[in-house]
């Protein structure tokens, strides 16, 4: 099996469980499209999101102006208006466990404390090709 350098960083499908159940992580992001978190975009064998999640399409925290990320205190704004909290301890996910390691590092950025931040790498391309709708449950539109 391989290591894990810091276990923190990553969660798996039962930490997400977990969340639902309202333990662990006080906040789920999903870093997708907002066509695909809303069902309308179809990667996988389900459309929609993992239920509770709050869309952060990773792109939000990138100025193509400047070419990197907001500075900290744009990144605090948008991260607010979407209703979340740096403070919270947060897991993202995406497609494939790539983006929401982008939605990470923009929280990071913004004063998320780092050990409070963990990437579901399993991301939809697990919880999404799942036909269990009682194990694995999702919300579309």
């Amino acid at each position: 099996e391989a290591q894990v350098p810091a276990p923190s960083l990553r969660s798996e499908a039962e930490d997400v469980k977990r969340i639902l159940r309202g333990q662990g992580a006080k906040q789920l992001i999903d870093a997708r499209s907002k066509a695909q978190w809303e069902g309308k975009e179809q990667r996988g064998k389900r459309a929609g999101r993992i239920e509770g999640s709050i869309s952060l399409p990773y792109k939000t925290l990138i100025d193509v102006q400047r070419g990197g990320y907001y500075e900290a205190e744009k990144l605090r704004q948008i991260l607010k208006a979407r209703g979340i909290a740096v403070e919270e301890p947060t897991v993202a996910y995406c497609n494939g466990g790539v983006a929401s390691t982008a939605v990470m590092f923009g929280m990071w950025q913004a004063g998320a404390p780092l050990a409070s931040l963990s990437n579901y790498d399993g991301s939809w391309g697990e919880w999404g090709n799942s036909l269990d709708n009682s194990e694995f449950p999702i919300v579309e539109g």
